[in-house]
């Protein structure tokens, strides 16, 4: 399940209301409401009958009043236990009161991501950077200049306070560099977390897992498909088997690894079938990692889904796949942690010509290593990090669901507004983060309890049925069949 056992010891008292947030946005589309705590970051879902009691629990209404009430209402035809039960397991794990302590996805560390070279030995079909064999090489950082900017990054890191220092090695393919062990052996002598992003194919032998091994924290290998015919598609023929030999070796070598697969229409089903039995062919323990393609660099329209919900409810049901065999757990929440950034700036990439950007994307460089210090582009990236978290961009400050959105891309910002301070959202955005919310539902409350159970009111009316405290067991039934007051 979703979330700890004590929520399971969690009493309501009947004559108390629950204590929600006061001053809650609503969004309803269809049969469904969205309520939004602004100030505690924290929403729910609920039906139409969920949202009758949310309303009257904003009024003080206590349980036993908002049952009575609703009871009148709409009569015995009406399963308002199970409603209510799975209206208090939502507002329990997801700490929708109005006393919930909040705490903000602080700025704890800023990664530096190592893009080696944008030269790789695979071509693949969604590339963010449109990656090739044939890229130039010219203008790529030598070996020194890579190990003295680490070297600068690793003391930043330490004289301003970032305690999870992380140094990422990418391409392209970092492999395809002969010094790529060169300077992961010299991020990981300094004491940084090093991990390494590849394809596995040039991972071809015992000799190099082991390399690999000894000189990284974590490997993640690129997975696009749980059988040969669909990560070939994508990632060309005959690569599936030696992306599956080098997570095979990596193991054997003892090495600490993920999987991470960009889910597409094109690969979809594909996972769905055949992901878990991918997983149990590896023999170690590892985790699978699951993202949404990027209309960017090579990949086109065709490798999205049609919405943010339709993607966000793909990655969903992959993972209740993967947790339903036992081979991944399920996602869990981090209630009432307020999201004030997309994390723009909180990754310092450095390109293999030396180019300094905020994120991942290859956009908007904030300075060049080979024209100034690594201290005063580090410093610069830190201060435009902090100047466009949601409460001060403009557009995002006055959001309702600025906390559980943490703003749209700020290189988006800046490619059409000209500051990374100044939001691009629309109506047209904005209504699909609301819709994102309510596709991410399920994430946060655990569908075993969400089944109806079919059960008949109390003799004498549910009100005159119920006395003292009701633990939230009683409400839910940890069996799914049973729900019910005694």
């Amino acid at each position: 399940m979703a979330f700890a056992q004590t929520t399971q010891e969690r009493s309501f008292h009947l004559d108390q209301s629950v204590n929600i947030p006061r001053r809650l946005s609503e969004y309803t589309r269809g049969e469904r409401t969205l309520f939004v705590a602004t100030a505690k970051a924290a929403y729910i879902n609920v039906d139409s009958i969920g949202a009758e009691f949310v309303r009257l629990f904003e009024e003080g209404a206590s349980l036993r009043t908002a049952l009575a009430t609703l009871s009148a209402k709409h009569g015995t035809n009406v399963d308002l236990i199970g409603i209510l039960g799975d209206l208090l397991v939502q507002i329990e794990t997801r700490g929708f009161y109005q006393h919930a302590q909040v705490t903000d996805d602080s700025f704890e560390t800023m990664t530096m991501l190592a893009r080696l070279t944008n030269r790789c030995n695979l071509r693949c079909t969604h590339c963010l950077v449109s990656s090739s064999p044939d890229w130039p090489a010219d203008n790529e950082l030598s070996t020194s200049v890579w190990c003295s900017a680490i070297d600068d990054y690793s003391k930043f890191a330490s004289e301003r306070g970032f305690t999870k220092s992380r140094v990422t090695v990418t391409g392209g393919e970092a492999l395809y560099r002969l010094d790529a062990f060169d300077i992961l052996a010299h991020s990981k002598a300094l004491g940084l977390r090093t991990e390494l992003f590849s394809n596995g194919v040039l991972i071809a032998n015992s000799r190099i897992a082991s390399k690999v091994a000894s000189v990284t924290d974590d490997v993640q290998l690129s997975f696009e498909g749980a059988t040969a015919p669909i990560h070939d598609q994508i990632r060309g023929a005959g690569m599936f088997e030696r992306t599956l030999r080098a997570a095979r070796l990596l193991a054997e070598s003892n090495a600490r690894f993920r999987i991470a697969i960009v889910v597409m229409p094109m690969n979809f089903q594909d996972l769905v079938d055949n992901l878990p039995a991918l997983v149990r062919s590896i023999p170690a323990k590892f985790a699978v990692r699951l993202s949404l393609a990027v209309h960017q660099g090579r990949a086109n329209e065709s490798m999205l889904f049609s919405s943010s919900v339709e993607g966000e409810q793909k990655i969903k049901l992959l993972i209740d796949r993967l947790s339903g065999e036992g081979v991944r757990n399920e996602r869990l929440i981090k209630p009432n942690m307020k999201t004030i950034s997309c994390g723009y700036a909180r990754e310092l990439t450095v390109d293999s010509d030396g180019l300094v950007y905020a994120c991942g994307p290859i956009m908007h460089p904030l300075g060049n290593l080979k024209e100034e210090s690594f201290w005063a582009v580090a410093d610069r990236t830190i201060t435009k990090s902090r100047q466009a978290e949601v409460d001060f961009v403009e557009g995002c400050k006055e959001c309702d669901i600025r906390y559980v959105c943490g703003g749209i891309c700020r290189l988006n910002n800046i490619s059409r507004t000209g500051r990374a301070t100044v939001s691009s959202c629309d109506r047209a955005n904005k209504e699909r983060n609301v819709m994102k919310l309510f596709g991410r539902s399920s994430d946060i409350v655990p569908l075993s309890l969400l089944a109806a159970s079919g059960i008949s009111q109390p003799p004498g009316g549910m009100a005159s049925a119920m006395v003292g405290l009701v633990p939230l067991n009683v409400l839910t039934g940890l069996n799914r069949t049973e729900r019910r007051l005694t």
